[in-house]
């Protein structure tokens, strides 16, 4: 019997299932939709264009367009505010991401990432590690997403990163398992996480459970309600998808 947990719309399935299927997954492809980056000063075009006209709820988009998080926000020193995810794992790969907050709108700032098999923080700094830079800057929101190659099936990985003098907090994936491999994988499943309703503690509690191998989110991954209808949805869609998904 599988342990329901939920919070709002937000609903956790802790389930047992044969996971041979992992033998046959494609590779992973990644490639951004949006035909160019969508700047702050971009959104603030679209939402004040005629066909996004001002409504009632211009105050809680405010959030949304008003400019980018940087440094001032957190006490005015740079870091990793927004914490580091892994996913899209393969059998000899996994993206890493995370978010570095610049204390400059204009910043262009270098990461770097340390990757180490095991659960040991002292490999992250050892000669085995897998280790690579990136630069990160304004038109991605500072966003450093990495597709790490060359990794071992079915095995558990940590990783960091650094920059300016900061260090994130360290994440840990797993990788899929071998060609051929038959088993049971621990997983949860996330769904519907909307905005306003809640604290989404139902990820709380999935990040304490012992040796759960994959989270998978069916979405939405973010939805809202307090929503304005403008007469072209067309337009307000690609706003959103450029926003939040790229």
């Amino acid at each position: 019997m599988p342990t329901v947990f939920s919070s709002c719309c937000l609903l956790l399935l802790l389930l047992a299932g044969n996971a041979d299927a992992f033998s046959s997954m494609p590779p992973q492809t990644h490639h951004g939709e949006c035909a160019e980056p969508r700047t702050t000063n971009a959104l603030k075009e679209l939402r004040a264009g005629p066909s996004l006209p001002m409504t009632d709820d211009e105050q809680y988009f405010n959030g949304y367009i008003s400019g980018p998080k940087l440094a001032a926000e957190f006490g005015g020193v740079p870091g990793f505010y927004h914490g580091v995810a892994s996913g899209s794992p393969t059998q000899n790969s996994l993206i890493i991401w995370t978010r570095f907050t610049p204390s400059e709108p204009d910043a262009r700032v270098e990461v770097s990432f340390m990757m180490a098999e095991g659960d040991d923080p002292a490999a992250l700094s050892s000669p085995a590690a897998l280790t690579g830079k990136v630069w990160v800057e304004p038109g991605h929101d500072w966003i450093a997403k990495i597709d790490v190659t060359g990794l071992k099936a079915g095995s558990k990985y940590q990783y960091v990163f650094t920059a300016a003098g900061k260090t994130s907090p360290i994440g840990h994936g797993k990788t899929a398992p071998p060609p051929g491999w038959m088993g049971s994988l621990t997983y949860a499943v996330f769904s519907c996480s909307r905005w306003e309703n809640g604290w989404f503690h139902a990820y709380d509690v999935a990040a304490h459970v012992k040796d759960l191998d994959l989270w998978v989110h069916t979405g939405d991954y973010l939805c809202a309600q307090r929503l304005p209808h403008p007469p072209e949805p067309v337009e307000y869609f690609y706003f959103w998808k450029c926003w939040h998904v790229s």
